[in-house]
């Protein structure tokens, strides 16, 4: 009998459950593949952004926008440097070198009234203004030298600083705001105690519930996130500046950098996105909500060192609709692998990283050129036109994109770009769904299911949409056994019924796509027929 297997994208992956126990179209395991529109893709590749190794090791990058260009800035740590498509610069500050270490890279770059605000908790605050790629970040002027920050936010047209140390002295439970500055400049005070600005100090007294970590405003507000509990600030004017009240208590944010802001969520609502010490999170402003409970307790805790959850970071893939919560695999120290939250399909999916420590996402390079990037081979499948012949590109001018910091490489990488992997190689993307013990559906629509009964698959019908692919069928007698796959079956577009050269037979079924080296694939499902043996 033939069973269908549809929807597949529907879902994604589900590692924290046992496959003989999920549904038909969920997929078990995977690497470097994305589910969009209940189809199943594979993920692009990486391409080097220099020719040659940096002389540095990047650990940090991000990208400023200016009036006419755009940058890529990135840093090792005590030097910094812009990019813009015709050279490197460095922009470190006059008078020597930060202080920064590993452990206290730049936050994201906060796009404060056109200036690229940048703050590493160790360093006075800087300030880069994206309009010459050569100009030299300086420090954030009328603050107080002694004043640093764990994150500095831009909030209307006030800036603020979230748990503040003064000289020696911190204060982790207090918020510092500037006043409200000019269009196209920073704020001329941060004087609390001047009643003609409206600059501000406020600690929160929930002690108890830890440290001021991060925030982040969201529409109209400002949400500061402590350790265990969430605070929404709006401005009020007056006296007060800004009114604070309780958005949860018990609920706060466990890694700092896992903070982002999400397009849109699965209720059509922007929110946040953040690691908690429990669960992921999201706060839309009227409600928090933790997602994929399971995954972060029985897959996110397994796979991840616990030393380096510091390292961990999110970055927003708006091309896919994605958020990626980067973190180091046990026995790492940098992050080698990513959990893929599609925020439009509520499903996930995990991504193979270089061994990076940041990696930036925004528009690219603006101007009538493109990028092209050491003479490529056809790869990425995006082609650009000069008027006298074809040039291969990373991304047409003015689209996103996202790169990525490789300090162990000495280099900075263009991803989703391409097939190929960091060495070169090609790029293996896989699904699998693992240890089916389905015979049938019965009359009432329900999948029949039988562990007891051995099964004998004859042929796979594979519902291609573009790509080629190559296809596996294992079994097992009992689900603690190892897989045993048959060979191969290459897939392509033209691809109908495959009938198996010789057909298997176990108490559990398995099949697992893999990307044919260097080729895009696109499918939907597949059916495959299927008939029952008996218990012996």
């Amino acid at each position: 009998m033939r069973r269908t297997v549809e929807g597949v994208g529907r879902a994604g992956i589900v590692r924290d459950i046992k496959s003989q126990l999920l549904p038909l179209s969920v997929w078990s395991d995977g690497r470097n593949v994305r589910f969009e529109q209940n189809r199943c893709f594979n993920m692009g590749g990486v391409v080097p952004m220099f020719e040659d190794p940096l002389a540095v090791l990047p650990i940090w990058c991000g990208f400023a926008n200016g009036p006419v260009n755009r940058y890529l800035l990135y840093s090792n740590g005590p030097k910094l440097y812009s990019w813009d498509t015709v050279g490197v610069n460095e922009i470190t500050k006059s008078g020597g070198d930060y202080v920064g270490s590993i452990n206290d890279r730049w936050n994201p770059i906060e796009m404060y009234n056109g200036l690229a605000i940048l703050n590493n908790r160790v360093d006075r605050p800087q300030v880069w203004t994206p309009t010459a790629a050569t100009n030299l970040a300086v420090a954030l002027a009328n603050l107080a030298t002694d004043v640093r920050f764990r994150a500095l936010k831009g909030f209307k047209n006030f800036l603020i600083g979230l748990n503040v140390t003064k000289g020696s002295t911190k204060y982790p439970h207090m918020i510092k705001w500037s006043n409200q500055a000019d269009p196209g400049a920073i704020p001329t005070s941060w004087d609390h105690t001047d009643p003609a600005v409206e600059a501000g100090e406020y600690s929160f007294s929930d002690t108890k519930f830890g440290e001021v970590v991060n925030g982040a405003s969201l529409g109209n507000y400002f949400y500061v996130y402590k350790e265990n509990s969430i605070w929404v600030m709006s401005y009020v004017g007056g006296v007060k500046i800004f009114a604070n009240d309780y958005v949860s208590q018990g609920i706060g944010l466990f890694i700092q950098d896992s903070l982002v802001q999400v397009p849109i969520n699965t209720q059509g609502r922007t929110c946040h996105f953040f690691a908690g010490e429990k669960h992921f999170y999201t706060n839309d402003g009227t409600t928090v909500t933790p997602i994929f409970d399971q995954v972060f307790k029985n897959e996110f805790q397994k796979l991840a060192n616990p030393d380096y959850l510091d390292r961990c970071f999110s970055v927003v893939d708006t091309k896919h609709t994605e958020v990626w919560f980067a973190f180091p695999e046990a026995g790492e120290t940098v992050c080698t692998l990513a959990f893929v939250w599609n925020y439009k399909d509520n499903s996930y999916t995990i991504k193979e990283l270089g061994g990076t420590l940041s990696i930036a996402s925004g528009l690219s390079f603006n101007g009538p050129d493109v990028m092209v990037v050491n003479n490529l081979e056809f790869s990425d499948l995006t082609l650009f036109s000069d008027g006298t012949g074809w040039e291969d590109t990373i991304e047409v001018a003015s689209n996103f994109v996202m790169v990525e910091s490789v300090p162990n490489d000495n280099n900075l990488y263009f991803l989703e770009t391409g097939l190929e992997d960091y060495d070169g190689d090609p790029l293996e993307c896989w699904v699998e769904r693992t240890s089916l013990p389905c015979i049938g559906v019965g009359r009432d629509g329900a999948v029949i299911v039988d562990y007891n009964s051995r099964k004998l698959v004859s042929a796979v019908v594979p519902k291609m949409y573009s790509g080629v692919m190559n296809m596996e069928v294992g079994v097992q007698e009992i689900e603690q056994n190892v897989i045993t796959w048959a060979d191969p079956i290459s897939l392509d577009l033209n691809s109908f019924r495959q009938d198996m050269g010789t057909p298997v037979s176990g108490r559990f079924i398995s099949f697992r796509f893999t990307n044919d080296p260097g080729q895009e694939f696109e499918f939907g499902g597949f059916d495959y027929e299927v008939d029952k043996l008996g218990e012996n």
